[in-house]
């Protein structure tokens, strides 16, 4: 990663993401992070199955090879994102065109 604070792969908690996180290979399902805040945040090769992710503020969030399916992302404000093979299952159809 391009900044030496990034912590790679931490041991993901209950109810947050970390600030300067590397996550990878995770799968995730039926979490609850409504209204977490974090920032400099990557997901990559993640599986996200009914995770409520409603009202999270992700500033500089990088989602790469991953899939949300039957996830709540209602009111998500994901600033400076980047998204490349990100998969939608019961997600409206324009949500990725937001990011």
């Amino acid at each position: 990663m391009e900044n030496e604070f990034y912590s790679e792969n931490p041991q993901l908690p209950d109810t947050s993401f970390l600030d300067y996180a590397y996550y990878t290979q995770r799968s995730l399902s039926r979490a609850e992070y409504q209204e977490y805040e974090a920032a400099h945040v990557s997901l990559d090769q993640m599986l996200f199955q009914h995770v409520n992710l409603n009202k999270t503020l992700f500033k500089k969030v990088q989602v790469l090879d991953s899939r949300f399916s039957v996830c709540d992302l209602a009111n998500a404000q994901w600033t400076e994102a980047s998204m490349s093979r990100v998969g939608t299952d019961r997600l409206p159809s324009d949500w990725l065109a937001m990011w």
